[in-house]
């Protein structure tokens, strides 16, 4: 059921759904990706329904139905609050690009609060590489024109390309999703160098 939950000065809004007669297993937590929102999960929301699993997803701010923030905040912090509203102290992560990123934060702050990860092409905080320069410079050229059918279409081009032509599900997912790149800027920060935690723990693993 969807509800509006408190986060540090704001609120998001959140849908705590399934295993109505028990669950089955630690709650799922869906963290969608920067070029949609919640309703990317969707198409699989029967099926971990099916299977008894208690599953909450939440659009992130700025996107979806919740509202664009007005102050700095970290996409680490918000997630924190929204399972300290539902109560959930162990959960299993699945999280696309962004949300991935947020989950891995988690994962490696909190190791004890997360049972399993699923990270679909997750970002990383920390790894610069990640952004690539003619990208960033072509959505602010598109963006200075106010050309939202040319961000659609370089959207699609860049993150869409494994999609049918016209994908008419992922456009209007994008379309949603746009302005939350530019109401969300100079607000969201950094929640750590998760890049370099994980080279260190994985060269220590390796000389172990």
């Amino acid at each position: 059921m969807g509800q509006m939950v408190q986060v540090k000065g704001a609120e998001v809004w959140a849908d705590d759904a399934g295993a109505d007669g028990g669950a089955a297993g630690p709650p799922v937590v869906l963290l969608h990706s920067g070029v949609g929102d919640s309703r990317m999960w969707e198409p699989v929301l029967p099926g971990l329904a099916a299977g008894r699993l208690r599953v909450i997803r939440y659009d992130a701010r700025g996107f979806g139905r919740s509202p664009a923030p007005t102050g700095s905040y970290t996409q680490l912090d918000d997630l924190r609050s929204v399972l300290d509203h539902f109560e959930l102290p162990r959960v299993v992560l699945v999280g696309s690009s962004m949300g991935a990123r947020t989950a891995i934060d988690l994962a490696l702050s909190d190791p004890g609060q997360v049972a399993a990860l699923g990270l679909l092409v997750p970002g990383v905080n920390g790894y610069e590489d990640l952004e690539a320069p003619e990208v960033t410079e072509e959505i602010g050229r598109l963006a200075t024109a106010r050309d939202m059918d040319g961000l659609v279409a370089f959207a699609l081009r860049t993150w869409g390309a494994a999609g049918a032509d016209p994908d008419t599900e992922a456009e209007p997912l994008l379309r949603a999703a746009i302005p939350a790149w530019f109401t969300t800027y100079g607000h969201e920060t950094e929640g750590g160098r998760a890049f370099d935690r994980l080279v260190t723990e994985l060269c220590e693993r390796a000389s172990a």
